[in-house]
């Protein structure tokens, strides 16, 4: 279990495009989903991808 003693360790996620041309995809995670249910996309963490 977690204990109120306990630390998380911070993630981080390495996007690397390797395409000729820029990226012109979504640049978050809400972007990525295919609901746009604000109500459901306000329990998921809105992500930026830093290009």
């Amino acid at each position: 279990g977690y204990l109120k003693e306990d630390h998380i360790r911070p993630v981080i996620t390495l996007v690397i495009h390797f395409g000729a041309e820029e990226w012109d995809g979504p640049l978050s995670l809400h972007e990525m989903m295919s609901t746009r249910d604000m109500e459901l996309l306000s329990f998921v963490e809105n992500y930026r991808i830093h290009l």
